[in-house]
């Protein structure tokens, strides 16, 4: 027959004849009865005897005890109506209370403007003061990485940036003093077609000046061009192409040509005018 020891809680078994006197499931259990006074659960109200090697004991079993360490309270969900219970930390600071998360995020969005994502369809909610400050055009960070034309757009906003933080190269400001010379409307760093930042630009002919370093443009003096080199020959040509077909003139001057013969070059410029 299986009983309950009025010490230590264990169930143990005893033979029939003792089943009415039988009250702890060892010789420690009963000494530390005769020993130990009783205690009483603060929550169920039973006695039971603390075990010396548990001092701080306070509760009879591990069922009270959790019950007893329990100091929320229940509360009325804002959005449901439903009672919930929160524990003590979620209480303070908290004006408003929630069953869960799908509750508190349909009563964060009673005031908010509905929207609808550019990439993946899916509709989102902004509160107003954001709108006014922002495109509410994606739902998340993943949809605005994924739309190809908002990145190629932050690149080139990028490529500008740097340029103008930057600031003119050697070569660039040599060039610049060329176009003084001739006394003719230009601009320097300028965006074409979205897509190719041209180092001079006069709109009033449609003329692109590029200065072209020797090294990085691959010169014809170099016998034996590396790999990045070749890339940017191939660059230079298919963009010249390009603005071509857009209507511009393109003229390409080497560093060397513009350091030892920026009188040639100037005239060179000055015949392209129109």
């Amino acid at each position: 027959m299986l009983k309950i020891c009025e010490v230590c809680g264990c169930e143990f078994d005893v033979e029939s004849t003792r089943a009415e006197t039988a009250r702890f499931c060892s010789s420690y259990c009963r000494g530390m009865a005769s020993r130990t006074p009783t205690k009483t659960c603060p929550i169920c109200g039973c006695k039971f005897w603390r075990l010396n090697i548990r001092p701080a004991q306070r509760h009879c079993s591990c069922q009270c005890a959790a019950v007893g360490r329990c100091q929320g309270r229940m509360v009325i969900c804002e959005n449901c109506h439903e009672p919930t219970y929160k524990e003590l930390a979620f209480l303070k600071g908290h004006e408003h209370h929630f069953c869960g998360r799908e509750c508190a995020n349909e009563y964060q969005a009673r005031n908010k403007l509905e929207f609808v994502c550019k990439i993946c369809g899916r509709s989102f909610y902004w509160s107003k003061s954001r709108v006014t400050q922002t495109n509410p055009t994606y739902c998340s960070v993943e949809c605005r990485y994924a739309d190809t034309e908002f990145m190629h757009r932050v690149a080139v906003e990028a490529n500008l940036v740097q340029q103008h933080k930057r600031g003119l190269n050697r070569l660039e400001l040599a060039g610049r003093e060329i176009l003084e010379r001739l006394e003719v409307d230009f601009q320097e760093q300028v965006l074409i077609a979205k897509k190719f930042l041209v180092d001079v630009l006069i709109s009033k002919c449609n003329l692109i000046i590029q200065w072209d370093g020797d090294y990085w443009h691959g010169h014809p003096r170099y016998e034996e061009l590396s790999e990045r080199q070749l890339r940017r020959k191939k660059l230079d040509a298919s963009q010249d192409a390009y603005l071509t077909k857009c209507g511009y003139e393109v003229l390409r001057f080497w560093e060397a040509d513009v350091k030892q013969s920026p009188r040639s070059i100037e005239r060179q410029i000055a015949e392209a005018l129109c």
